[in-house]
C-alpha cells in the first residue's frame, strides 16, 4: 500500500482539484451576494456591520483584503473559502496523526478531500470553510502544547482559538471541546502539566476572553433580537427531533454513502472501547464536538428560539472522516482496499451530480436576459427584499430604469405611475404578494405579457442547499401597450410558458 505520506499528498492534490473545478460555473446565491456588499465597507464597519448577516467578521476581513487585490468576481469571491477547504486535508492529517499516527491522519485526509459537503462550502462565499479549518487547528495545537509545554505553541493554540471565535457565532462552541480534551482525552497528559503551565494557560484564555468580549456584546444583542422576532436569523426554522443525527445525510449527500461511512465510524467505535489508546481519544472528542456543535444548539432551538443548522455544525464533520479514517487505517490491506473501493463508488453519485447539475438558482444569466431589454422608464420590482444585493451584483440599471423592493402594496404606487414596462422577479412565493396584485381585478392598468417560471428539473441538483424558485413576470400599460417579445433566457433554466 501506499505510503502515508503519499496518501495524504494525493489527498491534497485531489482535493484541490475537487474544490477548484467549476469555482466560478454558477451564479451567487443569496447569502454570498451578502459578502459581496459586505466587501463595500471598512474594516471598522465589517464589525459593526456583524448584525445584518448574522456573521462574525474574521472571514470577511481576510476575504477584503483579498478582494481588493483579485477583485469582485465570483471566482474572487470564493478564493479564500476555497483556500481554506483545501487547507483543511492536510490539518486533518496532522490532527489525526496527533492523536493516532500518520496512517489514520493519512486516511482521515483522503476522506476529507473526497467529501461533497466539505467540497460544497469549499466554493461558496462564506466563512464556513474557514470555521472548520480553525476548529482543527485548535483542537491540534491544544493537544500538542498538552504534551510539549512549549509557551510557542500556546500563543498559537491561543490565536486559533480567538479565530474560531471571530469567525462564526457558533465559534463559542468549541470551548466545551477543550475542556474535554483537558478533562477527558489526555487525563494522563494533563496531570503532568506544572503549575506554571496551568497559570500561563488561565492567562492566556482571560486575555482571549477579553478580545471577545467585544464581539459577545454584539452577539447578545443579535440574539435578544432574535427572540423578539427582529432578527435577519428568523428564517432559522425549528429543527427535527432528530436533526443531529439527520444531519450525516447531509454530510455525505447519499444514503449509502452515509450508512458506509457511519459502518466505519461504528467499527472505530468498537476499536477504541477495545483497545482504547489513540482511538478512544479520537472518539471522546468526537462526541464532545457533537454534542457542543449539535446537540447543545438543537436544545437551545427546542427550548428557546431556533439557532441549529446543518453547516453550523461543520467543525464535526473533519472528526467524522478521521474516525472513519481510523477505521481503514486498522484493517487489513484486503479489507482497506474493498472499502475504499465502495466509498469511491458512492461517493461519485453526489459528486457527479455536484459538479454537473444546479446547486444555485442561475441568477446571473435571468439578469442578464433582462438586462438586455430594459429601456428607459422600466420598473424592476423584487418581490422578495432579501434579494436585492443579489440585483445590485447582477443587474445595473440602465439610466431611467427604476428598482423596487416593497414591503407593502402601497410602496408600489410611486414607482408605477410613469412605467412603461414592469419586470416582476419572485423568489419562492414572494413577501408582498405583488404578483397576485397586478393579477387580480384590484388592477386593470396592466397585463401580464409573460411569464417564466425557474424549472425544478432536471437540471437541478436534488441534494442542493441553496436552490430558489425564481419567476419573471412581463406587465405592459393595457391600452396602449404592444405585445412586447418576452424575454428570452437559456431553454436549460426554464420551462417557458407564455400568457396573454
Amino acid at each position: 500500500m501506499f505510503s502515508p505520506r503519499r496518501i495524504m499528498v494525493f489527498s491534497l492534490v485531489l482535493g484541490g482539484a475537487l474544490r477548484s473545478y467549476g469555482l466560478g460555473s454558477e451564479s451567487l446565491w443569496v447569502d454570498e451576494s451578502s459578502t459581496a456588499r459586505r466587501m463595500g465597507l471598512s474594516f471598522v464597519e465589517l464589525f459593526f456591520d456583524m448584525g445584518s448577516s448574522s456573521q462574525t467578521p474574521l472571514y470577511f476581513w481576510i476575504s477584503k483584503a483579498w478582494c481588493t487585490l483579485a477583485g469582485m468576481g465570483e471566482i474572487a469571491l470564493r478564493t479564500p473559502a476555497l483556500i481554506f477547504g483545501v487547507a483543511l486535508i492536510p490539518a486533518v492529517f496532522v490532527l489525526g496523526r496527533e492523536l493516532i499516527d500518520r496512517n489514520v491522519g493519512a486516511w482521515g485526509s483522503f476522506l476529507t478531500a473526497i467529501n461533497p459537503y466539505l467540497i460544497h462550502y469549499s466554493q461558496e462565499a462564506r466563512p464556513y470553510s474557514l470555521l472548520a479549518l480553525l476548529s482543527v487547528v485548535s483542537w491540534w495545537l491544544l493537544i500538542r502544547w498538552m504534551r510539549s509545554g512549549r509557551s510557542a505553541d500556546l500563543v498559537l493554540f491561543l490565536t486559533a482559538t480567538i479565530g474560531v471565535l471571530y469567525t462564526h457565532p457558533f465559534g463559542i462552541l468549541i470551548l466545551p471541546t477543550h475542556l474535554a480534551v483537558l478533562l477527558l482525552v489526555y487525563p494522563e497528559v494533563r496531570e503532568r502539566l506544572t503549575e506554571s503551565d496551568l497559570r500561563w494557560l488561565l492567562r492566556g484564555m482571560e486575555l482571549s476572553g477579553l478580545l471577545y468580549l467585544p464581539l459577545l456584546y454584539r452577539m447578545a444583542l443579535g440574539f435578544r433580537g432574535k427572540l423578539s422576532g427582529g432578527s435577519v436569523a428568523a428564517w432559522i426554522p425549528d429543527p427535527a427531533w432528530l436533526a443531529p443525527v439527520h444531519t450525516f445525510e447531509r454530510y455525505f449527500m447519499n444514503q449509502e454513502l452515509t450508512l458506509s461511512v457511519l459502518v466505519l465510524c461504528a467499527i472505530a467505535l468498537v476499536q477504541g472501547i477495545r483497545r482504547g489508546g489513540g482511538t478512544r481519544r479520537l472518539l471522546l472528542l468526537a462526541i464532545s464536538a457533537w454534542m457542543a456543535f449539535a446537540w447543545l444548539p438543537w436544545l437551545v432551538s427546542k427550548t428557546l428560539s431556533p439557532v441549529y443548522f446543518h453547516r453550523y455544525t461543520m467543525p464535526f464533520l473533519p472528526l467524522v472522516t478521521l474516525l472513519a479514517g481510523s477505521a481503514l487505517a486498522r484493517m487489513p490491506n484486503w479489507g482497506r482496499r474493498a472499502s475504499v473501493l465502495v466509498i469511491l463508488a458512492l461517493s461519485f453519485s453526489p459528486l457527479y451530480r455536484y459538479h454537473t447539475l444546479y446547486d444555485k438558482a442561475p441568477v446571473r444569466e435571468v439578469f442578464r436576459a433582462i438586462h438586455e431589454r430594459l429601456d428607459p422608464g422600466d420598473v424592476v420590482i423584487l418581490d422578495t427584499v432579501w434579494t436585492n444585493h443579489l440585483l445590485t451584483y447582477y443587474l445595473p440599471l440602465p439610466e431611467g430604469a427604476t428598482q423596487v423592493r416593497p414591503r407593502s402594496l402601497r410602496d408600489l404606487d410611486g414607482p408605477l405611475a410613469n412605467a412603461k414596462e414592469i419586470w416582476l422577479i419572485t423568489w419562492e412565493e414572494g413577501d408582498v404578494g405583488v404578483e397576485d396584485y397586478f393579477l387580480s381585478e384590484r388592477t386593470s392598468d396592466w397585463t401580464l405579457r409573460s411569464r417564466q417560471a425557474l424549472s425544478e428539473s432536471p437540471l437541478r441538483n436534488p441534494r442542493a442547499f441553496t436552490f430558489q424558485r425564481i419567476t419573471i413576470s412581463q406587465f405592459s400599460k393595457t391600452p396602449t401597450a404592444p405585445s412586447p417579445q418576452p424575454v428570452s433566457v437559456p431553454e436549460d433554466h426554464f420551462d417557458r410558458s407564455l400568457e396573454e
